[in-house]
């Protein structure tokens, strides 16, 4: 008797775990979906405009004939083999995913055989599934949902556009300026992640809104990137898992020694028995850690070669650093609402020391901004010619990241009572960018 469960029965477990663990049963999952549906057809009919018409995406580019441009008949009845899954987030995953690969002339690679779900995970993250035969990735939906917001406003704050359709993006001071005098768009950005944390997810109308000039489409290039380079992110992880196994080693990776052998004459000496780690579980931390490393660069490359095919580079390079954008911010709140202490220690100690602190306290994955600096070095190693362009959307990025969290740590000092994360977060262990 085969007791192995499928790729797709594994989903279901996982989507039906989280859906439970926010109280809803398959009933409410449904009820839900179905106001979804009758919400999105309101939403076509009140704005006729919002997408293009069949014939003009097919004027402007004949390859997109799979889009569908109703967005009504994106709620398909059902998806197959995933009874928890929102039909209008798989249908959309799936055009996102195959626009991507055609672009970048990998159709027939890569994601174009993994299961694509999204459920409330709890986590601020995605989870690969690698199978025999099939593999999948399931998306936590409130990223997804973060992810649009922020790339709506974004792309205002970064870009103008000028007489003739082109955009012309804001450099230096005058970007710093033109940010600093929208401070509603910072007070919103702000929202959106408190609303994340505390609320489970972001409904907040934007300052702008999402029909507001629809032919805006760098926030579109923003979206777009950002899910293909979490997406390929785990993908490098079912790849890796299938040629090394789970956790793998790098080959190349001889830090590991120099690393322990500081634990155990720095850390090891005053953490409590319970807390600490042995060798082994050393190891396999450290090397979890490193595979994240390697799997952001390896996404991150792709992004860069979309950029360049599509003449984005810049805009798909904020996208994929929107993922980076959020996971700080969010990190940084969790922090303030469970360890304040911790906030001032991540802006004091090196690098070294705190990537040896989240190994020490367990984390899957390396500090957010560590992470960045980590793949600004991989840049800076292998694709030199890119460090600056990639430096300079970085700044732009952490100016972006800063203003926010000045913002985050006014509401929480001025909160009347103590903040609480939303019961998706409420172990700070949970954390877990991808």
């Amino acid at each position: 008797m085969n007791n192995t469960i499928t790729t797709r029965e594994a989903i279901t477990l996982l989507q039906e775990e989280a859906f439970a663990a926010s109280g809803m049963t398959y009933y409410d999952v449904q009820s839900f979906y179905k106001r979804e549906q009758e919400r999105i057809r309101q939403f076509n009919v009140d704005n006729p405009g919002y997408l293009r018409s069949e014939e003009e995406l097919l004027a402007r580019d004949p390859s997109l004939h799979y889009l569908e441009t109703d967005l009504s008949k994106r709620f398909v009845d059902d998806v197959p083999g995933l009874p928890y899954q929102h039909p209008y987030l798989y249908t959309w995953l799936q055009d996102t995913v195959r626009y991507c690969n055609e672009k970048t002339g990998r159709t027939q690679k890569g994601l174009s055989n993994i299961i694509l779900a999204t459920a409330p995970t709890g986590l601020f993250n995605a989870i690969a599934l690698p199978g025999e035969t099939e593999s999948g990735i399931i998306l936590e939906d409130g990223l997804l949902n973060v992810a649009s917001h922020y790339a709506n406003e974004l792309a205002f704050l970064f870009y103008e556009k000028l007489e003739d359709g082109r955009y012309c993006e804001l450099e230096g001071d005058e970007l710093k300026q033109h940010i600093e005098a929208n401070k509603e768009t910072l007070d919103y950005l702000a929202e959106v992640i408190w609303q994340y944390i505390i609320e489970g997810y972001s409904t907040l109308p934007g300052p702008v809104g999402a029909t507001s000039e629809e032919d805006f489409s760098i926030r579109h290039v923003l979206r777009q990137d950002f899910i293909l380079f979490v997406l390929e992110h785990e993908c490098f992880h079912i790849d890796w898992w299938h040629s090394n196994g789970v956790h793998g080693k790098h080959p190349f990776d001889k830090r590991y020694e120099q690393m322990w052998q500081f634990y155990e004459r720095h850390l090891a000496s005053v953490l409590p028995d319970n807390d600490k780690l042995t060798y082994d579980q050393f190891e396999r931390i450290y090397y979890a850690q490193q595979e994240e490393l390697l799997a952001d660069f390896a996404a991150f490359q792709v992004v860069m070669m979309m950029g360049e095919k599509q003449r984005t580079f810049t805009a798909s390079v904020k996208g994929a650093l929107l993922f980076f954008v959020m996971a700080e911010l969010i990190q940084h709140l969790l922090f303030l609402l469970n360890d304040p202490d911790f906030v001032d220690k991540l802006a004091t100690y090196d690098g070294s020391v705190l990537a040896l602190t989240a190994i020490a306290a367990k984390e899957s994955h390396p500090y957010a901004f560590l992470r960045k600096a980590s793949l600004l070095n991989l840049i800076r190693q292998s694709h030199p010619l890119y460090l600056q362009s990639v430096e300079n959307e970085s700044a732009k990025m952490d100016f972006i990241i800063e203003s926010v969290k000045k913002l985050l740590d006014e509401k929480v000092a001025t909160a009347t009572t103590p903040p609480i994360p939303h019961a998706k977060w409420s172990a700070l262990e949970k954390f877990n960018a991808l």
